[in-house]
């Protein structure tokens, strides 16, 4: 894991590993669990917009 094609230095590498051990376990599952959450809001906010938009748009 330490040979990064010169891309990172001892350090760098060591911190990265650090990184990766604290990562928390369940970090997917809160990725999924949020953006289901904003797809969600974002879903009900582009319907409450055009429900807004079609009531105020002018009749042609």
């Amino acid at each position: 894991m330490w040979d990064t094609g010169g891309l990172l230095t001892d350090a760098q590498a060591e911190e990265l590993l650090l990184d990766a051990s604290t990562f928390p376990s369940n970090a997917l599952e809160r990725v999924m669990h949020v953006s289901r959450d904003f797809e969600e809001a974002a879903d009900a906010f582009v319907q409450t917009a055009r429900n807004y938009l079609n009531d105020t748009a002018p009749e042609i």
